[in-house]
């Protein structure tokens, strides 16, 4: 096993990078976005979500 990072600025093939990664790989892959790791917070009130 191993981890891949692939990071790049605006419109530079990263989603069409992982798309073809996810295509040659099928189930032998596991993508995890970035923004997965960002907690939802709208059942929380602004202020709750600062304390």
């Amino acid at each position: 096993m191993f981890v891949m990072g692939i990071a790049g600025g605006t419109g530079s093939g990263k989603t069409t990078f992982t798309t073809t990664l996810i295509n040659r790989f099928k189930d032998d892959i596991t993508v995890i976005h970035h923004d997965n790791y960002y907690n939802i917070l709208d059942h929380l009130t602004f202020e709750e979500r600062f304390v």
